[in-house]
């Protein structure tokens, strides 16, 4: 029968009309859904953060405030023993941070109060004291084991107990320590700000104390150094006979001071004689060669006799002209003329002779000089060779004094620095007594607790996701079951009969909404045979096949209802029928169909009970009986809706859907499993059944948290139409 009419071909609309919700609306659905699990859950921790609250032992918190600067306040100027940090590097800040911290500075805090043999101290942090031997030290020698195992579980406490907030953007950071004694937690807290500026100053202390004891050796080593450089470069200059007169520093950019010798000086002193004797000889024989004498610049006595001879011979002249020359005073002048010029020339022979002989005696004495410079050389450069080997054995000297002066002058520095005694940790405010404890805090409880409860409720919500198969979404059909999705019947709480009548109640709507992607459903519209079956009993597939023929019937056309599921039957005790005789009967071979079809009042359609229950239905339906018993009841009624068996674990369905044209398949919401809902499909389909789609029944829509989206009523106050509003239909 199936192949009277063909499926949806390529002219029918697309039968894909609920799409899959967004992925944020289907978690908000999930939410919705488990919202009693996820209070419940969230509820019940708040409750523990409650009590837990409550049992809570308080605490309290007292802190001290400390300035970590990277430098000391210098009392004096002496570079500090540690390499400078750059003005931004964190990682100091964070060392004191971690020291602030150290396993030392418990121990100091420990020895200090002596906690290792205070009950108070461990039962004040619920260590059990009352054990035997626990502060008594045992008599079989372990007593220095018990004391440390007690020490050790003290160190622990108070690391445990320890509080280190640095404050943001600056050089300050609180130490607290928190404890349910507030009176402890002060003396802790104010006793570790002193054991840390303690151990800064202790540590500075040892540092210089090592720095001293190091430069003590090196110093010791550089002694005894400098003592034989400079006994090496005595004894050298003893062997040699280098005698240096002094020292002479040498010009220029980077100047230094040499050594002068007594060969040196000679023969400076002798070059400077030379060139004053060569300048000497040299002065001499200008005068000789540019004869002197006769310019006047010879001598003053020459120079008189010349101005005589010329006051004589202006006296001859005037005399010669009044005068002839035997006149007495003429020939006196010429007489005086005479003995003037033989004494001229007597001074001018004196004097080129003494010109001579110091020309002479200047040409030896640069002589003399010249052997003598030249016989200073070759001692001068002997002296060279050795002043160099003796330069090695002095700047060996000069740089272990050097050294030796430099870590001296170190070695006094740290010495003095060290008795200084500043720290750079000032203790800006000193730990008070703490009035209010700073746990436990409740509404922090709270919070704790509902994010842990809003956590465990998600993981138990997402645990149930995977573990829970229904299918309770529309938008899952597709996607689950590979068939369309033709309609959501709302879930109602009256008779569906009642509801059936009433043509604005939702059930009604929803049907229709059915009943009209059922007409677009084929190229011949509705399957005038029509079988309705589902997964399981109860989900509503009878109510569904009942609703198909009673809305088809009140379209004016000729419907049969026929119950087809001979195990459990149930269309006459939802009409209100009796089931005297019906569809078993005719597959027995009783064809008498008018004696069994019931016409009932205030019912538009006609109905075929499914009659006694056979041994075995399944073998009735094996055979043409069911396609002859469906193509009998098309000779006399428009339409044949068959309601047919469940198809899971019985061969049935199959059997029937394979004598019909159409099978729809009815799935309750949060019903059966998406695995069991396929396989019954797979059954279907391989028994060669025309599925048109799946139905889904019995929707809630306010717990699948889609409210008023999915439900029924929306829009124009009566039945919002799913299917028509999908197929482009005007409800």
């Amino acid at each position: 029968m199936n192949s009277i009419a063909s499926p949806a071909g390529a002219d029918a609309p697309n039968m894909n009309v609920f799409q899959t919700p967004p992925m944020l609306r289907q978690q908000w659905s999930v939410l919705v859904r488990r919202r009693w699990i996820i209070i419940g859950i969230v509820s019940l921790a708040l409750l523990a953060g409650v009590v837990v609250t409550m049992f809570m032992t308080k605490q309290y918190v007292s802190s001290v405030t400390l300035e970590i600067s990277r430098k000391g306040e210098q009392v004096v100027k002496v570079d500090n023993l540690e390499p400078p940090s750059s003005f931004d590097d964190r990682e100091f800040y964070q060392t004191q941070y971690t020291l602030l911290g150290a396993r030392s500075l418990a121990e100091n805090v420990a020895r200090r109060f002596r906690l290792a043999d205070d009950r108070a101290f461990f039962e004040t942090f619920g260590v059990d004291s009352t054990s035997s031997n626990f502060l008594e030290d045992a008599a079989n020698g372990s007593a220095a084991q018990k004391r440390q195992k007690r020490f050790d579980a003290v160190i622990k406490i108070l690391g445990d107990h320890l509080v280190i907030d640095p404050v943001r953007n600056s050089r300050l950071v609180r130490v607290g320590f928190v404890s349910p004694d507030p009176a402890l937690s002060q003396k802790i807290a104010n006793a570790w700000a002193d054991a840390f500026i303690e151990s800064q100053l202790a540590r500075r202390y040892s540092a210089a104390s090592y720095a001293r004891s190091f430069l003590e050796g090196r110093l010791e080593q550089l002694r005894q150094r400098l003592e034989a450089s400079e006994k090496a470069a005595v004894d050298f200059a003893v062997s040699n006979k280098i005698v240096n007169i002094g020292t002479v520093e040498t010009g220029g950019e980077s100047s230094s001071r040499v050594e002068r010798s007594l060969e040196s000086d000679d023969i400076v002193a002798l070059n400077n004689a030379l060139a004053q004797a060569k300048a000497d000889r040299a002065g001499a024989a200008a005068r000789l060669s540019s004869n002197s004498i006769d310019h006047g610049d010879a001598g003053n006595l020459l120079g008189t006799l010349r101005q005589r001879r010329a006051d004589v011979a202006t006296e001859y002249a005037k005399l010669s002209v009044r005068f002839e020359a035997g006149y007495p005073s003429v020939k006196a002048a010429a007489r005086q003329l005479q003995v003037l010029d033989s004494e001229i020339a007597a001074e001018k022979n004196r004097l080129h002779q003494k010109l001579v002989a110091d020309l002479n005696e200047a040409v030896n004495r640069e002589a003399t000089l010249t052997a003598k410079v030249d016989g200073l050389k070759d001692s001068l450069l002997q002296a060279k060779s050795k002043s160099i080997a003796y330069g090695i054995y002095q700047r060996d000297a000069d740089t272990n004094r050097q050294v030796y002066d430099a870590l001296l002058q170190r070695y006094k520095e740290i010495g003095v620095a060290s008795g200084v005694g500043l720290s750079n940790v000032v203790i800006v405010d000193s730990a008070d007594l703490p009035k209010e404890p700073s746990s436990p805090k409740l509404f922090l409880n709270l919070a704790l607790a509902g994010a842990a409860g809003l956590v465990a409720a998600a993981l138990v919500v997402v645990a149930l996701e995977q573990i829970d198969e229904q299918i309770k979404d529309p938008g899952d059909v597709e996607r689950l079951t590979q068939q369309p999705l033709l309609g959501v019947i709302p879930l109602s709480d009256r008779d569906p009969l009642v509801e059936l009548a009433d043509p604005r109640s939702y059930i009604t709507e929803a049907y229709l909404s059915l009943q009209a992607l059922l007409q677009v459903s084929t190229s011949l519209g509705v399957p005038r045979s029509l079988a309705v079956t589902s997964t399981r009993k109860g989900e509503g597939k009878s109510t569904t096949a009942y609703a198909v023929s009673h809305l088809l019937a009140k379209g004016g056309r000729r419907v049969v209802l026929v119950d087809a599921d001979m195990r459990s039957p149930s269309v006459h005790k939802l009409i209100g029928i009796e089931n005297r005789s019906g569809t078993s009967n005719y597959l027995s071979g009783d064809h008498d169909i008018s004696r069994m079809l019931v016409r009932t009042e205030g019912h538009a359609v006609d109905v075929l009970t499914a009659g006694p229950t056979p041994p075995n239905a399944a073998e009735l339906l094996i055979g043409p009986a069911m396609e002859n018993l469906v193509t009998e009841l098309l000779r006399h009624y428009e339409y044949v809706v068959v309601d047919a068996p469940p198809s899971i674990g019985m061969a049935d369905a199959p059997l029937i859907g394979h004598s019909v044209q159409s099978v729809l398949f009815a799935m309750e919401a949060a019903g059966a499993r998406a695995n069991m809902i396929r396989l019954a499909l797979q059954r279907m389909v391989g028994g060669g059944a025309n599925l048109l789609g799946v139905i889904m029944t019995k929707f809630d829509a306010s717990k699948s948290g889609y409210g008023s989206d999915y439900g029924y009523g929306y829009g124009y106050g009566y039945g919002y139409d799913y299917g028509r509003k999908s197929a482009g239909l005007s409800a």
